[in-house]
């Protein structure tokens, strides 16, 4: 059966690819529905954070699971080899995630700040690791990409192809933003950023062959603005997110907010210059 299904899904990638994400991501969306119960932007509570984050982990394991039976799972996606050269390769998101935790820093007031508790800020910490981030990247770059690559990967241009529609599926399932009730300028921001640090991840998994290294850079980018919903008082919280929820951003703030997604993309474009295409297809073959 599986190899009947696989070969339908090779011999229509594209539709297969965009299946898939919908799909995958659509479950998510029910999993938010279910155990976020967040009002306003308000951080979750850690029990519903938890079960979420293991509902992450559900979707994750499928997804390598599919991985297996459709041939695109590769013995060293999750070894440990060539993570620290990734993670030197990363240094981009450093320069982000410094900028963003400065910049959130300074948009709460002093007292703003309190003791977190043990529960709240254990799953904090882990849900962007071992939630979201493994199952966004186990999706889009472990599947979704080397489906695609499968595909695509023979050339040069077909690999530009392949990073192009993978990283486009990434930024678009960002569309749950104006679901949660984000503004629709907000909404297309978001979609853009996404789409061009896709193209960021998406080389740099290529270049290491490690889904590891965009798993914790991914995680720890979400983590730089997550963090403060275990270390700031719920109370002072209200009033800024609800606000940031109720307020348009400007054109300018905007453009202000892809300045990070554009110096990842030029980034990712350079890391994509090295890699080479019988390379990649021997490594998923």
């Amino acid at each position: 059966m599986w190899e009947k299904i696989s070969k339908v899904v090779h011999s229509h990638v594209i539709i297969s690819t965009i299946s898939l994400s919908a799909i995958f991501m659509g479950l998510l969306v029910m999993l938010a529905i279910t155990f976020m119960n967040s009002v306003a932007g308000m951080p979750p509570e850690p029990s519903d954070l938890a079960l979420f984050t293991l509902g992450q982990m559900a979707l994750s394991a499928i997804t390598i699971f599919l991985m297996v039976k459709l041939n695109v799972f590769s013995k060293d996606d999750l070894k440990s080899k060539k993570i620290g050269r990734g993670l030197i390769l990363g240094w981009v998101t450093y320069v982000i995630v410094i900028v963003t935790v400065v910049v959130n820093v300074s948009s709460f007031p002093a007292n703003s700040f309190a003791i977190p508790n043990a529960p709240s800020l254990v799953i904090t910490i882990l849900h962007p690791f071992i939630g979201t981030g493994l199952f966004e990247e186990v999706l889009f770059r472990g599947l979704v990409l080397n489906l695609l690559l499968v595909e695509f990967g023979g050339s040069k241009k077909g690999i530009v192809k392949a990073v192009i529609i993978s990283s486009v599926l990434f930024g678009v399932v960002h569309i749950g933003n104006a679901i949660a009730g984000v503004g629709l300028l907000a909404t297309i921001t978001t979609i853009i950023g996404a789409t061009l640090v896709g193209v960021f991840y998406a080389a740099l998994y290529m270049r290491t062959k490690n889904l590891w290294v965009v798993i914790i850079l991914h995680a720890i980018t979400n983590l730089s603005r997550q963090i403060f919903n275990a270390i700031v008082s719920r109370d002072v919280f209200m009033e800024p997110m609800v606000m940031q929820m109720q307020t348009e951003p400007s054109l300018l703030d905007c453009l202000i907010s892809l300045a990070g997604p554009i110096v990842c993309v030029i980034a990712g474009i350079v890391l994509l210059r090295k890699v080479k295409p019988d390379e990649i297809i021997d490594e998923i073959s």
